[in-house]
């Protein structure tokens, strides 16, 4: 047996063996499924969460078809006054490809409750105005004026929830060899009834790795080339100086 068929024997079964693991590797990775019990307990791990006088210790996470519902529970103390509120929202995860974590994008944000010191704002502002403003004019709008007070106050939480759903992931991906081969071949989300599937791309995975087995063995050829022809080498060495000499 010649040597040249020898190298070319050794670099198909290098071939071969790639094409293996290739196969093995492309089984061994499936799509990420969690259960909403699983997404729950990753979201409650990152709570209480505090900015200026409120904090959010509670966040429901509820998976429909197609749909996250986010329902928050926020207290504290503020505009002097201690309340307590619950929000609830609709919408849907977004990627965050730089950190590999999955948030809440919510459609609308809606204040289902708030309660300051037990009572509805509203009904807070008109009391404190019969009792503490002696005003005609402001008496006789007492009841538009806690509306407005209110819709402020009902604003100003929900800047506060999407700030917190900002920050909050619902799922961040391992930092291992399967969680990074999904932050690069996430190809789509899917949300079922309880549970969100992370679907991978496998085609997408064939072709990077093809790539790299074709430049591998290109260069084991190139180097059994060179070991069994050296003459090949000095020219490659001579043509590399000439690229130094025109530098």
């Amino acid at each position: 047996m010649t040597k040249r068929k020898l190298a070319w024997i050794v670099i198909s079964l290098l071939g071969v063996v790639s094409l293996i693991g290739l196969v093995v590797g492309i089984n061994s990775i499936q799509d990420i499924t969690l259960t909403e019990q699983e997404v729950q307990s990753r979201v409650d791990g990152k709570l209480p969460l505090e900015k200026n006088g409120m904090v959010l210790n509670g966040l429901q996470v509820n998976l429909e078809n197609n749909l996250l519902n986010v329902v928050a529970s926020f207290e504290g103390k503020k505009w002097g006054q201690e309340f307590s509120a619950t929000i609830n929202t609709d919408g849907t995860p977004y990627y965050n490809n730089l950190d590999g974590t999955f948030h809440f994008r919510p459609n609308k944000i809606t204040v289902s409750e708030i309660r300051v010191r037990g009572e509805a704002v509203s009904t807070k502002v008109e009391k404190f105005i019969d009792k503490y403003v002696d005003s005609p004019k402001i008496n006789q709008n007492a009841g538009e004026i806690a509306t407005k007070i209110e819709e402020w106050v009902n604003g100003s939480i929900e800047n506060t929830t999407t700030f917190a759903l900002q920050r909050i992931p619902i799922y961040t991906l391992p930092d291992t060899l399967k969680g990074n081969t999904a932050r690069m071949l996430l190809k789509s989300v899917d949300i079922g009834n309880d549970s969100l599937t992370l679907h991978l791309s496998f085609w997408q995975f064939t072709k990077m790795v093809l790539m790299y087995v074709l430049i591998f063995i290109v260069a084991l050829a190139m180097a059994v080339a060179i070991l069994m022809n050296p003459e090949w080498g000095m020219v490659l060495l001579f043509v590399g100086s000439i690229g130094d000499i025109g530098s």
